[in-house]
């Protein structure tokens, strides 16, 4: 029972991120009081979410999810701003993509940070100027782009790391721990899935 309430944490806690982006997006609270709540929800997250990786980190494999029991086939090393963390592949093939996927990342750390940070600091900004009523469009186009950027951005990333490449060190530019809540690999599955979903969404709202 013991792994599968790991797993089962790490599922409760990656759906912090798809309520956070409903809560932005459908405004089921009014557009404020929306706002602030996934606000206090992207900032909380990382209290709940950084003691499970830290507890979880060695047990888990990085890439696929699973938990191998004593045995680990490697550690890998990576960079999270500042700090150097350890973590772990249960076998040589999650090993190498892990490697992929943070040597891609380290390469271009900036322009994926600004792609998501940018994109989520208008949407945020201009909702607030549309609810004062400084700006009048309809707030469907702010979502628009927001949506449209960001899927593009991560079915990008999701897809382009497998080009090797080579990297100093393995970093990355977001906070890593929501990328140990479900495994790497599984993780990009699900935004390559939303990102397309997004994607046929805002092709129909420009239509």
């Amino acid at each position: 029972m013991g792994k599968y309430r790991v797993y089962m944490e790490g599922v409760a806690l990656f759906l912090f991120i798809p309520l956070t982006l409903f809560i932005m997006l459908v405004f089921p609270l009014g557009i404020l009081l929306s706002l602030l709540t996934a606000i206090a929800l992207i900032g909380s997250h990382r209290f709940i979410a950084r003691p499970y990786m830290m507890k979880n980190k060695e047990h888990k494999c990085f890439w696929c999810n699973t938990i191998p029991g004593k045995t680990v086939h490697s550690t890998i090393i990576v960079k999270e701003g500042q700090k150097e963390l350890t973590f772990n592949a249960c076998q040589e093939k999650c090993q190498q993509e892990i490697i992929k996927f943070f040597s891609f990342t380290g390469n271009y750390g900036q322009w994926i940070k600004w792609c998501i940070i940018i994109p989520l600091f208008l949407y945020i900004v201009g909702s607030l100027l549309l609810l004062s009523g400084f700006y009048h469009w309809d707030i469907k186009w702010n979502k628009v782009f927001f949506k449209g950027i960001i899927a593009f951005c991560v079915i990008v990333i999701s897809i382009v790391y497998k080009i090797k490449t080579k990297s100093k060190e393995l970093s990355f530019p977001l906070p890593i721990h929501n990328l140990l809540l479900l495994g790497i690999r599984n993780t990009l599955w699900i935004f390559r899935i939303v990102g397309v979903w997004w994607l046929y969404t805002v092709f129909k709202d420009i239509m």
